[in-house]
């Protein structure tokens, strides 16, 4: 049962078959109920009716002969009276004083059930009468009447029991017909329901279907249409925005997919091609060892930026999937910083760059130094790469142990920045610069950051980026790491 359709119409159905099943079966038994109400109601009174035509005469008793020729006791309705108590000159045990016409000729002395001493036996009973029929027998208790107040004295009356029994064939086939009746009516109930319910279910996943036609509508070239709101059930809103919130992100992801690829072939094709170009006139005619040895210079400098470039991609998706193992120990803050500034610290020179460094002291910190470093040297190297010529570099470092925790914050900042405020969500992006020229292809490429974010939050601290264009590009790097004492 995959189909939610299926499913919900089956059990829907099967709900309201149930309870309509229940329905008809409480109908059936109040009905029924109220039918043998009347029915024993109609014997009590024909037994109350008989208890009136008793009467006791000199400590005898005897029954109106006119009850017995009345017609609904010569055939299908039966009644006896007998005594409760022994009667004198009558034996020991009841005596049977009267019974109906159609009783005596079965010579059938009683159909009636033994009931408790009350007064009054007003429910009946299911019997077999003595015609071989199904009926139903009702009995009572009373005393007859007397002659004269004398006689109640002299010769007391004693206890009698009438009971009197009727078929209930008829009753029972109309019992019986309300019974199909009912069956008919909740066997229609149930086509009309089924019916019903195919249109209601087939209409309330209409929302579903035309979901799906919008899903499959959207090509895997174009993900910029979204799934409407408008007509859409509350109750499939969240699945809409869900939806609509994943294709912004495939779309977001097949983009950043077709630029890195056009950003790499971009990267990759200056080198490659100033490579080629070198090789081509080297090989262009007889040269001297000298010039070789130039050629050769000049191709390991162009080769250094591919192979930086495809270390930082590497380390970049390892980064991503948290694969850079962390080893945490403690160092010192002037030996990290001194060993990183190391690679940069002749380029700074060559451009006459001023480097200021402020709260430098002996203090440590528990990090990994490795990952640490790697931030470090790519902060150093950009800041001292894009800073203007005879600029300035500062490098300040804070500590604050104020929360108990305590943070390391190390801010790096460069003068003669690019980078506009508006750009501040790109400078994370891969292969993003603020030049879109490229003419720094030599060795930046624009993975530098994105490399430093991933691994600062491995580290568990974070990356900002400050800067407004030809003012100072600050980035600040916070790792919350507990300080030494």
């Amino acid at each position: 049962m995959k189909s939610r359709c299926k499913h919900l119409l089956l059990g829907t159905v099967l709900v309201n078959v149930l309870m309509l099943a229940a329905l008809g079966y409480c109908l059936y038994r109040i009905t029924s109920a109220a039918v043998w109400r009347e029915f024993d109601q109609t014997l009590l009174v024909k037994a109350q009716a008989l208890s009136t035509m008793t009467e006791n005469v000199d400590g005898k008793t005897t029954l109106d002969p006119e009850a017995s020729q009345l017609r609904e006791y010569q055939h299908d309705e039966y009644f006896q009276l007998w005594s409760e108590n022994p009667i004198p000159d009558q034996g020991s045990g009841p005596a049977v004083l009267a019974r109906s016409p159609s009783l005596e000729r079965f010579g059938l002395t009683a159909i009636w059930r033994l009931h408790s001493d009350a007064e009054i036996v007003g429910r009946g009973n299911p019997v077999i009468l003595p015609n071989g029929k199904p009926g139903r027998e009702l009995s009572m208790i009373f005393q007859p009447r007397q002659d004269s107040e004398d006689n109640v004295a002299k010769n007391p009356a004693p206890r009698l029991r009438i009971g009197v029994a009727r078929a209930t064939q008829y009753t029972d086939a109309l019992l019986r017909q309300v019974a199909w009746r009912l069956i008919v009516a909740w066997v229609a109930a149930t086509a009309l329901i089924s019916v019903a319910m195919i249109f209601v279910v087939h209409g309330g996943l209409r929302p579903v279907r035309r979901l799906a036609r919008e899903i499959h509508a959207i090509s895997p070239d174009d993900l910029s249409p979204r799934l409407a709101r408008a007509q859409t059930p509350s109750e499939l809103v969240p699945l809409v925005d869900r939806l609509n919130d994943l294709l912004r992100r495939l779309e977001l992801a097949m983009a950043w997919e077709r630029t890195f690829s056009a950003d790499v072939a971009h990267e990759l094709r200056t080198p490659l091609a100033g490579m080629q170009t070198a090789l081509e006139v080297c090989l262009s005619r007889e040269r001297g060892p000298v010039e070789y040895q130039a050629t050769l210079q000049r191709i390991l400098t162009m080769v250094r930026a591919p192979h930086r470039m495809m270390e930082n991609l590497l380390l970049l998706a390892r980064a991503e999937k948290r694969q850079l193992a962390v080893t945490r120990r403690r160092v010192s803050w002037s030996d990290l910083l001194e060993s990183s500034w190391e690679p940069c610290r002749q380029a700074a020179a060559v451009r006459n760059l001023q480097v200021n460094w402020q709260g430098v002291t002996a203090a440590t910190l528990t990090t990994d130094p490795e990952l640490l470093s790697l931030i470090l040297r790519n902060l150093f190297d950009n800041a001292v790469s894009y800073a203007d010529a005879g600029g300035r570099i500062t490098v300040r470092l804070s500590q604050d142990a104020g929360t108990g925790a305590g943070s390391n914050c190390i801010e790096i900042t460069n003068t003669g920045s690019q980078v506009a405020a508006e750009d501040f969500g790109q400078v994370f992006e891969r292969f993003w610069r603020a030049d879109a020229a490229r003419t720094d292809t030599d060795l930046h490429c624009g993975l530098g950051l994105a490399l430093c974010q991933r691994v600062a939050g491995i580290l568990g601290g974070s990356l900002v980026v400050i800067s407004t264009r030809g003012g100072e590009f600050r980035v600040q790097l916070t790792l919350p790491t507990p300080t030494a004492p």
